[in-house]
């Protein structure tokens, strides 16, 4: 026979377990609907692309930087400039080292 200490106390393993049933739930519906927006988000950002490709101006402009990168001598990507002069660097190291000795340069200068 269930004694009131027994009843009390499996009434509150129930509440304590849907108490837990409950957040976890919450935390479920919060997961699901971050994930609908991240969803739109990306819905969102692949239509703008889309319309931003299909823009004839987007053609135009890629079209006058090409021409302009060709006026420079670019013959491929990537290609650095730094001070208006083409680089050629082989290493990560290299570029750092022209743009500090373009920056220290400058500094000489007043800039």
């Amino acid at each position: 026979m269930k004694t009131e200490a027994d009843r009390q106390a499996a009434a509150g393993a129930k509440a304590k377990a849907d108490a837990k049933a409950q957040t976890a739930q919450s935390k479920l519906e919060a997961a699901q609907a971050k994930a609908a927006d991240a969803d739109k988000a990306k819905s969102d950002a692949r239509a703008a692309y889309d319309a931003a490709v299909a823009d004839p101006k987007t053609a135009e402009r890629v079209e006058r930087d090409v021409q302009a990168g060709k006026a420079l001598g670019v013959q491929g990507t990537p290609t650095f400039f730094v001070n208006e002069q083409m680089i050629q660097p082989q290493s990560v190291e290299e570029i750092r080292q022209l743009i500090d000795d373009a920056v220290a340069a400058d500094k000489k200068l007043g800039h």
